[in-house]
């Protein structure tokens, strides 16, 4: 086995609280797209290594757009795939190229990271926590319950 596999198999986790959020999400048919930095061979990997496919309506990998974060172009693809207007979608991010994206796609931006207040590339999004279940879940209910929102889920930048 790869060397990759064997790393996807043994270290490679969803955040805290990602599948609970998007639990949630299914159950309030709230559409949602995994975009992501890496290519489609490694997100045919990690779909099925987390079960994800019933979550996503759509998912955005780099050799399936022009440009790559930090351009709006991924996730103004996928809002366009979840017939969403980017002004009504909403995205946790974990990454710097990726809030500079969400930001010029004109989305809410929720960074989400680990050491997300050490990371001063993370600061442009609209709001900033740790991963964890009660964060996402709030967060989620704040910027959902005016509207009929629509949500991207990110999983690497």
């Amino acid at each position: 086995m790869p060397l990759w596999n064997r790393l996807l198999e043994a270290e490679l986790e969803l955040m805290p609280g990602a599948r609970r959020v998007l639990e949630k999400f299914r159950d309030a048919v709230i559409p949602t797209a995994l975009v992501t930095s890496e290519d489609t061979k490694y997100a045919e990997m990690v779909t099925p290594r987390f079960q994800l496919a019933p979550f996503l309506g759509c998912v955005i990998t780099s050799d399936r757009v022009l440009s790559m974060k930090p351009s709006p172009e991924p996730y103004l693809a996928a809002a366009d795939r979840l017939q969403t207007p980017a002004n009504r979608v909403v995205v946790f991010e974990d990454s710097g190229s990726g809030v500079a994206s969400v930001i010029a796609a004109g989305m809410y931006c929720v960074a989400v990271h680990g050491d997300v207040h050490a990371r001063v590339e993370l600061s442009a999004a609209t709001c900033a926590s740790r991963p964890s279940t009660a964060f996402l879940l709030q967060t989620w209910r704040s910027c959902s319950a005016p509207t009929t929102g629509k949500t991207t889920v990110n999983e690497s930048g």
